[in-house]
């Protein structure tokens, strides 16, 4: 996929010192339910002043308390007009879906509202505010010699922020004696010198102590001197695919080689040569992942083989079907011509209503076929935004001879996508349904996860859009939705994410109140939460670096990308065999985290790849341990080891 890779912004950090307010007050609080808990903060920023870059702090108040509502709620309380800006209403949303998740708790569960003193804005202090939020919940206290700065990423890890030199200053002046920095920043460029800095030198020169942090799970630790809970059966055990769905993924993989050897064959019948080097290109690396996946074939590894051949039949397709369609548009009548082809290729119509259909009318009768249908529901959002896609290219008025004919190629690559995603979306029905023993959620607990979730992905997206876009917007002079529309031409990624979410809305009218609008809206949500984290990895965290053509040539933090890929993986092993713990075996998960597993040792792009896997896996889980009620507490939540019970409990 075609991304830009673009600068971090400098932004804000955050030191906290900690007050718990509780609404219920008694003197044995594990008796009662305290239904509010305030945390006050106080923000550290980095600023350009007329002598030259500098560290200062605000102050904010943190409160969470029990919702009634059934939405969730977020709210921003400014005392100076316009006191905090876009980024930092999107890193309160992320911090406050962050710090549920984290607890296997629903947002929607919670009111948090955040009151700013001063000015601030930016997300570097977003890995600090997840850590305050879990604290309110918890019950626990931020110790009163530290700070942090880093912002908070969708899977846990503790992102890149600048300006760190300026905010040690700020620090200072806060009198605080340690400071937590994200993992791989140790050496930055000075903002005030230009000069590299040894951060933990600067640090112990001014009296405070540097410590590089890579997850929320050691920053709270660092924070607070307490654990965050996982959830029951979080394991970090090897785990495998069930001998039956191995059997399906086998026989599915064999499946779409077969379909990639039909494109191969008439992909030669062409009498006449039109230069296509693109397609010839595509139709090379196909070779590549068909001999790739019949090794992984040999080898047992059924996942990466899957992984390879559903690829390798998707280069082909895309190359045979370019180079007919080219054909068609200059020997068969121009674009009326490729039109005609294209109509024999698109899948909207019966294809695409079929399929809707089946799933629509699909009985869950597992816990774990929740996730399953869900993700099919998503991949069939993704093919229907790929087919709106085209259309809209097809349908283009007022456009030169050479652009008509690029318009109707990359509406070709959009129907083969489209045909595809269906394709795979029936696959996932195929080998995953029928795994595991738990009954099924209820309609309704399935409805409040899956709007949830809907809201997470939203807070995502407009994280993505606020952090990453509005930049580019800004270096270049144009509108943030001009930016967003180029954004979305070039990255498929963003495309889809956009298309999920949009498609989240639109089931809710198609399918009515049903339970199979629940879960539809949950893999809609679910497939844009996980698109939208790879593509804040990407362009913000880890900075990738690309060539003209879009490929990932570079990760230059390539400390933080190791780190994520650690972290990602043993939370996803944990979270496949907590939800097995709870009688739900997510086929699909497993399936991501063994093509991830192996995929991690490849090229840039399939480490990145990699990441996305894990996440996706450990999202399966973590959403089947909240469906099957599992609510991660912390060994003495009744008070016997002195902890608070968590809010609303």
């Amino acid at each position: 996929m075609m991304r830009r890779s673009l600068a971090a912004l400098a932004a804000t950090a955050m030191f906290l010192t900690t007050t718990l307010a509780c609404t219920v007050c008694n003197l044995n609080p594990t008796t009662q339910t305290v239904t509010k808990r305030t945390m006050t903060v106080q923000p550290l920023f980095y600023k350009e002043t007329a002598s030259g870059p500098s560290g200062d702090f605000s102050n904010c108040k943190i409160t969470v308390e029990i919702n009634k509502s059934g939405q969730p709620k977020v709210g921003f309380f400014e005392e100076e007009v316009a006191g905090s800006g876009s980024q930092w209403r999107s890193a309160g949303w992320m911090a406050a879906i962050m710090g549920s998740f984290l607890l296997g708790r629903d947002v929607s569960d919670y009111k948090f509202s955040y009151e700013i003193a001063g000015y601030v804005d930016g997300p570097s202090a977003g890995g600090l505010m997840t850590s305050a939020v879990v604290a309110a919940l918890l019950g626990d206290a931020i110790e009163k010699d530290v700070t942090m700065t880093g912002t908070i990423n969708p899977d846990g890890t503790i992102g890149p922020v600048g300006g760190i030199a300026q905010k040690i200053d700020g620090v200072k002046k806060a009198k605080k004696t340690r400071m937590l920095i994200p993992a791989g920043l140790r050496y930055e460029s000075d903002a005030a010198t230009g000069n590299e800095v040894d951060l933990v030198e600067k640090g112990r020169a001014a009296g405070i102590k540097v410590i590089e942090v890579g997850t929320i799970y050691e920053a709270y630790k660092e924070l607070t001197g307490k654990e965050i809970p996982k959830a029951a059966g979080a394991t970090a055990d090897a785990v495998e695919l069930p001998s039956a769905t191995f059997d399906k993924v086998k026989t599915r993989s064999k499946d779409w080689y077969a379909k990639y050897q039909g494109n191969r064959a008439r992909y030669g019948t062409f009498s006449v040569t039109l230069g296509t080097d693109t397609e010839d290109a595509w139709m090379a690396l196909a070779d590549d992942m068909a001999a790739k996946g019949a090794d992984y074939l040999k080898q047992g590894l059924i996942a990466s083989a899957y992984d390879e051949e559903t690829s390798a039949y998707m280069y082909s397709a895309m190359a045979y079907n370019t180079k007919r369609a080219v054909q068609a548009f200059l020997l068969e009548g121009g674009l009326a011509g490729a039109e005609n082809y294209l109509s024999t290729i698109n899948p909207a119509g019966n294809k695409m209503d079929n399929a809707f259909d089946e799933l629509k009318s699909k009985k869950t009768t597992t816990l774990a076929d929740t996730i399953v249908l869900a993700d099919a529901f998503g991949r069939l959002s993704m093919a229907d935004g790929l087919i709106k896609q085209a259309d809209g290219l097809m349908k283009a008025d007022n456009v030169t001879y050479k652009q008509a004919l690029a318009n109707m190629v990359l509406a070709t690559n959009y129907y083969v996508l489209a045909d595809y995603a269906i394709d795979w979306a029936m696959d996932s029905v195929t080998v995953g349904f029928g795994a595991g023993t738990a009954k099924p959620a209820g309609k309704e607990q399935v409805t409040a996860l899956s709007e949830a979730l809907r809201k997470a992905a939203e807070a995502n997206l407009d994280y993505f859009d606020n952090v990453v876009l509005k930049d580019l917007a800004d270096q270049q002079g144009m509108s943030l939705a001009t930016a967003k529309e180029n954004f979305a031409a070039n990255e498929f990624n963003y495309g889809f994410a956009i298309s999920a979410s949009t498609g989240a809305h639109e089931l809710k009218d198609k399918l009515g109140n049903t339970e199979a609008r629940a879960i539809a809206v949950l893999g809609n949500s679910l497939m844009s939460f996980n698109l939208s984290s790879e593509l804040i990895a990407k362009y913000y965290s880890l900075q990738v670096e690309t060539d003209d053509a879009g490929n990932i040539t570079r990760i230059p933090f390539e400390k933080a990308m190791i780190n994520m890929l650690d972290f990602g993986e043993t939370t996803a092993r944990e979270n496949i065999n907590a939800a097995k713990s709870a009688g739900a075996i997510p086929v699909l998960a497993i399936i991501d985290y063994e093509g991830a597993k192996v995929k991690r040792e490849g090229t840039p792009s399939e480490k990145l790849d990699a990441l996305g896997g894990y996440w996706s896996a450990s999202m399966q889980g973590r959403l089947l341990t909240i469906l099957a009620g599992m609510k991660i507490k912390r060994p003495g939540d009744s008070g016997s080891a002195g902890f608070a019970k968590v809010l609303g409990d």
